[in-house]
């Protein structure tokens, strides 16, 4: 069995830039995703943790030889 590990840390603020800029966060985040995020007080933080959350899982992935996953095809659930 083959297991991945991805990892990725980033920092909130370099969201707070993009989070009013819905066509480009749609690149990445689905519609379910948006509505959640933008159903905070802040939205920044939840745009953050989606991303880097993706961005892990990819990593994970592609470790075991799995390269043709993309943001839009990880969905980060509560």
């Amino acid at each position: 069995m083959n297991i991945g590990i991805g990892v990725d840390i980033d920092d909130i603020s370099r969201f707070e830039e993009i989070k009013g800029n819905k066509p480009f966060l749609m690149k990445f985040l689905s519609t379910q995703e948006l509505k959640y995020c933008y159903s905070k007080t802040d939205p920044t933080p939840h745009i953050a943790v989606r991303f880097v959350g993706k961005e892990a899982v990819i990593k994970a992935l592609y470790n075991i030889g799995i390269c043709d996953v993309f943001f839009k095809d990880v969905h980060i659930l509560n």
